[in-house]
């Protein structure tokens, strides 16, 4: 059940001006959205959290810009969604430079077979990454 009152409770000048106390507020409120929203997006753990830090770094630079167009809490949504994918396909170009453990498991892909893998892995995110943003989110998820 979505609580359309929550709304109405988070000030927009305190937030303008930067007050502490609004922006508890706001990330109080957003946070369970934005974490649920970094988890269906395929992020754990640490990347989770830094995540969700990211997207409250990326709101707090924006408040000045905000026009109150949409709600506050659509606004962080859309945030959201833009930093977390940003996010995803930085951590996919970081895992493709991982060196190699020095006793590979029994059962992993030979060396020539994960180098195949990860060059058509690239090819198939570079592709993704020249997509509108619409279009791209579509295909992460």
């Amino acid at each position: 059940m979505i609580d359309r009152d929550a709304e109405i409770e988070i000030p927009i000048e305190p937030l303008r001006r930067r007050e502490p106390a609004a922006f508890a507020m706001l990330v109080e409120r957003h946070q369970p959205l934005v974490l649920g929203l970094c988890q269906s997006m395929g992020l754990r753990g640490a990347d989770l959290d830094d995540a969700a830090a990211e997207v409250f770094a990326n709101v707090f630079r924006a408040i000045p810009g905000f026009e109150a167009r949409s709600t506050v809490g659509t606004w962080v949504y859309r945030i959201a969604c833009r930093t977390i994918g940003r996010m995803r396909a930085r951590n996919r170009r970081a895992v493709g430079s991982e060196l190699p453990s020095e006793h590979p498991d029994a059962g992993q892909p030979s060396p020539l077979r994960q180098s195949e893998d990860a060059e058509t892995y690239q090819r198939l995110w570079d592709a993704v990454a020249e997509l509108d943003e619409r279009e791209a989110m579509a295909i992460e998820m």
